[in-house]
């Protein structure tokens, strides 16, 4: 017992936290790194091959440099954009302000449309983290989920129109 106020300190040290290399004991500690924020592609696909894509990333606006027929979900993801300065960047940008990805929590993905069928056309939305889509369509003859995400897809349905 006579040892032990001599062994407190030694057990103090042996029980604290290791200094990460290149830190300096006592620094304050990294910040955890930000969350990817998502890169957000609207456009048509369906009949005649849809229509162009418009990317919106950081608050900048693109537009796919092939006029239609961009492929699946990846391939548009991989498209050429370039800036794109034309009507409609306002909605575009309050598009993507607005996105909340818990809207999309339990919403069906696909990129499905059946009205291509009668070379009708279907606005689509993706959501690319980390160079991976998320696809969504809005179709009329495919349930849109809950009332929530089929009116965020009307949404992309509205923006899209001011950008033909």
């Amino acid at each position: 017992m006579r040892y032990f106020p001599l062994l407190l300190p030694l057990l103090f040290f042996a029980c604290s936290a290791p200094t990460p290399a290149g830190r300096a004991p006592g620094a304050a500690p990294e910040p955890a790194p930000a969350a990817a924020v998502p890169s957000l592609i609207v456009g048509y696909t369906g009949g005649w091959g849809g229509g162009p894509a418009y990317r919106i990333t950081d608050g900048d606006v693109f537009k796919s440099t092939k006029p239609r027929a961009l492929g699946m979900p990846q391939d548009i993801v991989a498209t050429d954009y370039a800036p794109y300065t034309g009507p409609g960047q306002a909605e575009l940008r309050a598009l993507a302000a607005a996105y909340d990805a818990g809207a999309f929590a339990g919403a069906p993905t696909g990129f499905g449309c059946p009205e291509a069928a009668r070379d009708a056309t279907c606005p689509y939305f993706l959501v690319v983290t980390d160079g991976t889509a998320r696809p969504y369509v809005y179709s009329q003859e495919v349930p849109a989920g809950d009332a929530a995400f089929a009116d965020w897809m009307k949404r992309v349905k509205d923006v899209l129109a001011v950008l033909r």
